[in-house]
């Protein structure tokens, strides 16, 4: 076999530009995509030779960036005829099975077999016919090509349609050694020979195989309520290949597709997910190592055309004759899939990036959603929705997805770009974009990133987006009360925002006893102290980045003396007398002094904290920053005052000042960031806890309390070998998670007079009553995202 190819493909595409009566390439197999990196392209010519592959195929890989060992390759293999072999041109572009690879940090490779039309598919589809050679080449010179010579020898997570399915099952007989898993769609191979299809050889099955999963995939129209027609045989063959692969105690299973006959329809949103399990459980830790076994004790099994499975341990029948499913989540979305295909997904798409402006053309990037893929692009322009892009998907075979999808499962060609032309943009003005992922269930991307991106992937912040941006607002509905030294109300993070309500809701200086809180003192350091908790501008999204802030001077400048307590104590007095006005939640509270208290100082702010904590609201304030010891800065050290100290960006070492008062420790540089993000954590708490009707009252007396005790007991222990204390450091995803996971179901029937957020907005607030919040609960609403990025045009 000849390699014609090993350069860009834009080589190639010269090569067939200039010599299409004399290249092997013909028509339909010469238009296809660049192949720049991160794609790399080979194509071998076909053979004449005895046992090698007598059609010219063309191999493209991707693999993702920044990955520096590959650890396996997902191969997307198209099935049988020549529109279904063109189609494999396109596979290594398909967003959505890159996520899948990328997360495993494998490639991604597509092979086209060059069939012509009407010509005999067995003669790539049985790998033995060659393109088993062929394939393990293309790994070996796309390794070299792409700088990663461990392609040649990382496992490989296969998916078949058709004759592809035939080729995948033949490949798991061949090297069962190498195959994590395979999906087969409507094609396996033969393990008995077939009177009506001598023409195709038999397979050996190895005991090896056995332990290698295996989904048998096909539409009900190919043999289960269709029994006639061209593609009725298909599952009689997959029923005789299951039967014999599985009373072995092979790791099969069966999914029919409710809606359709040979096409894909919706089996990504289910191919994709099994195959991650599988990846997760089998790929080793280094590579030139075994696979590692599939584990037994989580199974689930199911009968092979029903719509119910159970735990493996509960099954109630002939184990051998049920379909296996790896795990509980697998198995319940298998039920879901052959009842509708309607797989469910609760995660939002990544939010794009890199967004560009030129002139009245803007472009971005985005990657898809693992579980439901990309649907399409949600435009806005200075705050208000645009136009989607593409104005509508096509997908005659199931869900409509931006790439478009063939009959084989792969996007249309030419590829779909991210780009959009905004034809009635003011030329003389400057506007504001804003780019909006939406997946196939319609799930909108959180678009802000990270104010303090270590940070906040350090405390769980970003995960709590990603995992719950389609549930909390993040701060919707709350203000949170920044009691400092002032603030500089000029700056775009306070007087502008990307959200669709004013940052700064209210102002308030307790020194000179106006509402001015930019009086020129020592300092303003509350100019920025808000920035970690409250920030929705310029595409940075603070913890609780939908939130308002009231911003109230109480000191001349921060870091100054206890002293200060008269005007900070009548600054926490206004926030007492309007909290309900305002909707004031939370309060980040500034270091006034810098000295080592073991002990509360007495001070006229003592009475305040007692009833805020009463009224419902947190308070709370950085440690300081000298490395003390023994204790910690005022008022931190307070009684309901809870304190807030600090670990070392990326990794769990107790730093700056911290004594046994400590409540929380939160990575960050300097104590008063920590108490920020801690301040917007426990606003999203507050809210989770909100949503679920969650019954607070049995991990604290009150509300702050038990934000905190959930804090604390979901958060990561840090010894301080230095104090030899143990502290515990914010895990906000994991607090929502616990909230989550434990909260009543019964929210409706216990409070039907009320909205669920009233309810618990009654509960937070003590002495708040449900017709106060009643406009506060009504005007939340889900955040459509933010801005990632705009240029003047």
């Amino acid at each position: 076999m000849r390699l014609t190819s090993s350069t860009s493909y834009r080589t190639a595409a010269l090569v067939i530009a200039f010599c299409t009566t004399l290249c092997a390439q013909q028509s339909p197999y010469d238009v296809f995509p660049d192949a720049d990196a991160p794609y790399y392209r080979v194509r071998y010519d076909a053979s004449n030779e005895p046992g090698e592959l007598t059609f010219a195929v063309n191999y493209t890989v991707w693999i993702p960036s920044n990955v520096k060992t590959l650890r396996g390759v997902v191969v997307h293999q198209h099935g049988c005829g020549e529109g279904s072999c063109k189609s494999g041109l396109t596979g290594a572009y398909d967003l959505h099975w890159q996520a899948l690879a990328k997360k495993h940090d494998c490639a991604l490779l597509a092979p086209s077999y060059e069939q012509p039309e009407g010509a005999d598919c067995q003669m790539w589809c049985d790998p033995r016919n060659g393109s088993d050679a062929a394939f393990q080449n293309c790994l070996v010179d796309l390794g070299k090509l792409s700088g990663h010579p461990e392609l040649a020898s990382v496992p490989w997570a296969l998916w078949g349609h058709s004759g592809g399915g035939h080729w995948a099952g033949g490949m798991v007989m061949l090297h069962p050694e190498r195959v994590v898993a395979a999906w087969l769609r409507s094609g396996v191979p033969l393990l008995k020979p077939n009177d009506a299809r001598s023409d195709i050889k038999v397979h050996k099955l190895p005991d090896a195989a056995l332990r290698v999963p295996m989904m048998c995939n096909f539409g009900t129209k190919e043999g289960v309520t269709v029994k006639d027609g061209r593609f009725s045989g298909v599952w009689p063959a997959n029923e005789i290949f299951f039967n014999e692969v599985r009373g072995m105690g092979g790791l099969i299973g069966v999914a029919i597709d409710p809606l359709t006959a040979h096409e894909c329809g919706n089996q990504r949103y289910f191919a994709i997910p099994w195959l991650d399990a599988c990846l997760t459980s089998r790929l080793p830790n280094a590579n030139n190592k075994p696979l590692k076994p599939m584990p037994r004790d989580d199974a689930w099994l199911a009968g092979p055309t029903g719509l119910e499975s159970s735990p493996a341990k509960k099954f109630d029948g002939d184990p051998r004759k049920a379909g296996w499913l790896p795990n509980e989540s697998i198995a319940r979305a298998w039920m879901q899939y052959v009842k509708d295909t309607a797989v469910p997904d609760q995660t939002p798409p990544p939010s794009p990036t890199n967004l560009q402006v030129e002139g009245n053309q803007l472009s971005w990037q985005a990657e898809a959603d693992l579980e439901s893929g990309l649907a399409y692009f949600a435009i806005h322009r200075d705050g208000k929705f645009l136009a989607n892009v593409p104005k509508d998907g096509k997908n005659p075979f199931g869900r409509p997805i931006f790439q478009n999808l063939q009959y084989s499962d792969t996007p249309t060609q030419p590829l779909v770009p991210m780009r959009f032309v905004d034809s009635t943009a003011n030329p003389d003005r400057e506007h504001t974009y804003r780019v909006i992922a939406v997946n196939t269930v319609g799930l909108k991307s959180n678009v802000g990133q990270p104010a303090q991106p270590v940070p906040f992937k350090h405390a769980g912040v970003v995960k709590a987006w990603e995992t719950s941006g389609n549930r909390l607002t993040f701060g919707k509905g709350q203000t949170l009360a920044l009691v400092d030294d002032g603030c500089n109300l000029s700056m775009p993070e306070w007087s502008k925002s990307d959200g669709d309500q004013p940052k700064v809701l209210v102002t308030y200086d307790s020194v000179d006893g106006d509402d001015d809180p930019m009086h020129e003192g020592r300092g303003y350091h509350g100019s920025t102290i808000g920035i970690p908790s409250s920030v929705n501008y310029g595409g940075k999204w603070g913890v609780a980045y939908n939130n308002q802030v009231a911003v109230i001077r109480a000191l001349e400048c921060c870091h100054c003396d206890v002293s200060d307590s008269k005007t900070v104590a009548t600054g926490l007095q206004w926030i007492i007398d309007n909290h309900k006005k305002y909707r004031i939640t939370t309060v980040n509270l500034a270091p006034v002094d810098d000295k080592e208290h073991n002990v509360p100082v007495q001070s006229a702010i003592d009475e305040k904290l007692v009833r805020l904590r009463e009224l419902g609201i947190w308070v709370s304030a950085p440690t300081g920053n000298h490395n003390f010891t023994s204790g910690i800065s005022w008022p931190a050290c307070q009684p309901k005052c809870y304190a807030i100290g600090a670990v070392r960006l990326g990794k769990d070492e107790v730093c700056l000042d911290r004594h046994a008062k400590v409540d929380l420790v939160v990575p960050a540089v300097a104590t008063s960031s920590s108490n920020a993000i801690a301040t917007g954590a426990a606003m999203v708490l507050r809210e989770a806890i909100e949503e679920t009707a969650y019954d607070w009252k049995k991990d604290a007396l009150n509300l702050p309390d038990a934000i905190m005790s959930i804090m604390q007991k979901t958060g990561v222990t840090v010894e301080d070998a230095t104090t030899r204390r143990s502290y515990q450091r914010l895990d906000l995803a994991a607090a929502i998670a616990h909230v989550y996971a434990s909260a009543k179901r019964s929210t409706a029937a216990e409070t039907s007079s009320l909205t669920p957020n009233v309810a618990a907005m009654n509960y937070a607030g003590g002495e708040m009553k449900a017709a106060e919040w009643q406009t506060v609960s009504m005007n939340r609403r889900h955040p459509n995202g933010a801005v990632i990025g705009h240029r003047s045009p």
